[in-house]
Parts: C-alpha cells; structure tokens; sequence
C-alpha cells in the first residue's frame, strides 16, 4: 500500500502518460511533428529523415566531454571588418612595382540556420572620410563538426575621382595613382580529423561550444582566384618607364592543397582563443595582359598560406567574437615574380535564437 497521501505507481504513471499525451497532442497542432509521425507520411518523408540522420552521424559527431552543443539553431550576426591588401610585381624588363590599398572599413551582416551561414559587407570608409575605396564582400560558410567549407567574393572598386592607389617604385618618389581595382573569390574547404575533441565552429561560426582545450590536424584545399586591372595613367610623365603598364591586367588563379594545425584554448568557461594555420601548396596560372596587347601565360607551382585567430566570449543568446584573417601567395618564374598579402580583423557581435 502506498503511504497516506502518496500516489499509487499505476495511478502515478497512468497520469504522466496521459500528460504525455497531451503534450504531444497540442504540440502536433501546432504544426510540431516527431520523427515517428514524420516518417509515416511516405516514403520520400523517410528518405528525408535517413538523409538526416546521415548526415548528423557522418558530419555533426563529438565528444560531450570536449564539445558542447547549443540549443539555438539561428543566429544573426553583425560585423564591423577592418581590410588592407598590398602586392609586388618584378617584370622581365626590370621594372619593380608595388601598390597597396588604403586602409578601409566595412560593416556588414549574415544570417545562419544549421551550420550554414550567408553574408554581406559593405564599405564605410568614405563616410568616416578615410578612404574612398568601394568594396563589397559576399560570404558564404558551411560549418560541422568535420568538415568547414568557406567561400568569399571581394569586389574592391576604385573610384576615379577620388580614390588614389599608391606606387612605390626603387628609386622614384612615391606617386598616387587612379585606377587599380581588384576582385577575388577565396574559396578554401577542410577536413578536420580531431572532430570529436575539437570544433572550429566553437570560435567562428558559434553553433557549439569548446569545453575543454584541444587541437586537430586540418587538411583540404584553396582556390584563390585574383583578378587585377592596374590603369597606371600619368598625366603629369612623372613615370615614363610605367608608361606601357597604363593597361596592365594580371590574373593570378591559385589552386592549392592546405595541410595545417588549429587549436582551441579554453582558459574559462564561455571563453575560447583560436590559432590556426595553413599553408599550401600547388599549381598556379597566370595571364598577363599589357597595354599594347602583348598576352603571357604562365604555369608554375604557387605556395601560400592561411591563418586565422579569434577571441570569442559567449553568454546564453549573445556571443562578441575578436577575429583576423591572413593569406598570402607568391608565385616566381624564371625573370617575374608575383606576391599578394591580404588581412582583415574586426568584431562581431551574435544574437542566437
């Protein structure tokens, strides 16, 4: 006999399944289905649900004790992204070049479900009266526990009128310039072998947590694919030996493999430091176009390398992420020589729901 004023086991759990029931009942109306009753509509409604579970077993598994899930699925993020680019080109006649952009400062936005992020940045330099470069990012991510793939667009428009690249040549005074745009898709995508321990998303994309400090071997593959157009007119002669290079254009495709190394330091709880580094190596083609029309296209092997780091701090829906990215390339033939190094850092603020 159960104890005054206690309930009977039967009476208890007949109780508790009715309430089960229930629950499931209202939240059924609500449009709020389980697997079970998912998979009972057909046979394409179970295809979706094995391709599912594929999926999370195959891409999303980790160690509780390291990896920590988090039960928002969206986020949106703000960004403000500080950028500075520069390049080098030794020609066969002699003739050194180097430009670099201004310093510039975008803001933008992105929305994630699931590990998959969409993004868009937007120059604000001219309106703080800094540099009047026009460029735009578009950005895309994918982002499990295995695997990251990321893939970005650059668009840096000069502006005639008022945009002014710098050319630094042996030699001569440093001179201003118009007319130096750029466009570059980044696309770069790795396998982390350490999946269960370490998560990379813990300190950039925020759909997991890093418990406990660790690290894993990444391994994958980089497309940079740079597109540059350098209109070095000179109205003034000041650079008679430039002269021919008043139409240069370069393309530099890059197509890489990526071996590297990143760690995530867990000094207190909610914090996370990220290192990580990559370099490549691979095959390069490049084209070079000149003001008379002169075509010259080239192979030859292209080393790089990717880095990246981060300070993140998340509090329940909010997460304020510091972050900086690396690349540099270089590609050298018998008499010509090409180098780019790109860098961008700013902050992020996460809402997550």
């Amino acid at each position: 006999m159960p104890a005054y004023g206690a309930e009977s086991t039967d009476t208890a759990g007949w109780h508790l399944g009715k309430n089960v029931e229930r629950v499931k009942a209202e939240l059924e109306e609500r449009g709020w289905n389980n697997r079970d009753s998912i998979a009972a509509k057909g046979a394409i409604a179970r295809g979706v649900i094995n391709a599912a579970d594929w999926w999370r077993c195959t891409f999303d598994t980790y160690d509780t004790t390291y990896v920590g899930s988090v039960k928002y699925k969206a986020k949106v993020q703000l960004l403000e992204d500080n950028w500075i680019d520069s390049y080098s080109l030794d020609l066969e006649s002699g003739k050194p070049l180097r430009w670099r952009s201004p310093f510039t400062a975008t803001i933008g936005a992105s929305a994630s479900y699931l590990g998959i992020s969409l993004g868009f940045n937007i120059d604000i330099s001219e309106s703080r009266k800094r540099a009047p470069s026009k460029r735009k990012v578009f950005s895309f991510e994918l982002s499990k526990s295995r695997v990251n793939l990321r893939v970005r667009y650059i668009r840096n428009v000069n502006d005639d009128n008022n945009l002014e690249q710098e050319i630094i040549s042996p030699g001569l005074p440093d001179l201003r310039l118009d007319g130096i745009t750029n466009k570059i898709w980044d696309i770069a995508g790795y396998y982390i072998f350490n999946h269960r321990h370490y998560c990379q998303s813990a300190a950039y994309s925020y759909s997991k947590v890093q418990r406990r400090s660790s690290g894993s071997l990444l391994a994958g593959f980089s497309i940079m694919l740079n597109n540059v157009r350098a209109n070095l007119y000179d109205p003034n002669g000041r650079l008679p030996l430039y002269s021919e290079l008043s139409g240069f254009r370069l393309l530099s495709n890059n197509y890489t493999a990526i071996v590297g190394y990143g760690y995530n330091w867990v000094p207190a709880r909610n914090f996370v430091v990220n290192v990580t580094a990559c370099p490549s190596i691979g095959w390069r083609y490049g084209h070079e176009t000149s003001a008379d029309g002169t075509d010259v296209s080239a192979y030859s092997f292209a080393l790089g390398i990717h880095s990246r780091a981060a300070v993140t701090y998340a509090w329940r829906h909010l997460v304020f992420s510091l972050q900086g990215h690396f690349y540099r390339e270089l590609y050298h033939r018998s008499g010509y020589s090409f180098r780019s190094q790109v860098a961008n850092f700013g902050l992020k603020v996460c809402y997550r729901f």
